[in-house]
């Protein structure tokens, strides 16, 4: 697990879930970054990530892009391209990359107007050393009665974790219902599901 700190990306390895944590290592210090992604490609180690602007400014507007061969010993490196992405309507991460056919999805927030409005999904044209294309192939709102979409993990076994934002009433209990409009749409009934077919294509 990646963790964030005041100006570093830490590596954290999991003793026992979900309370005993044992910090690995720094992979990253000296700046201030948010929402870091680890992948691995290639044979080498990539680390998407998004800055803090200069003198505090958004941490919403650009990506930078780190690679090492080791994720315990190497170095990561800066992307000679960096930032390899710019706008704050899809360069901050949203979740890891996730495969789909021969390509990777890259999820990312679209923060234009307020924080979480939405995601928006690329698709990963080239990833090297020297080169980083990504092309937007869909998106994704935030369902009716949330304030705000942030993440969007697709795991091996199928299943898709997102994190909401929402506000209720400090009297009430449990979760909101479906009927109350405020919970994300079921998997077949998402406008962005045919951005996952083999070809990448949207339908």
């Amino acid at each position: 697990m990646t963790v964030l700190h005041v100006e570093e990306v830490a590596l954290w390895r999991c003793e026992r879930f979900p309370d005993r944590w044992e910090k690995v290592r720094t992979l990253l210090r000296g700046r201030d970054w948010t929402d870091p992604v680890l992948h691995f490609q290639d044979g080498r180690w990539w680390l998407f990530v998004s800055p803090c602007g200069p003198e505090g400014g958004s941490h919403s507007d650009s990506l930078e892009l780190y690679h090492a061969p080791d994720l315990l010993a190497g170095e990561f490196r800066p992307h000679p391209w960096n930032p390899v992405s710019i706008g704050v309507a899809g360069s901050r991460p949203a979740g890891r990359l996730q495969r789909r056919g021969n390509a990777w999805i890259r999820p990312a927030q679209d923060c234009s107007g307020h924080y979480g409005r939405g995601l928006v999904f690329h698709r990963i044209e080239e990833l090297t050393p020297d080169r980083y294309v990504e092309r937007s192939i869909g998106r994704l709102d935030a369902p009716p009665g949330a304030h705000g979409l942030h993440t969007w993990n697709a795991l091996d076994d199928g299943r898709i974790l997102v994190d909401l934002l929402w506000s209720r009433p400090r009297w009430r209990t449990g979760f909101p219902t479906s009927e109350a409009g405020v919970r994300p749409p079921s998997e077949g009934s998402m406008p962005c599901r045919d951005l996952w077919s083999p070809d990448g294509t949207t339908g």
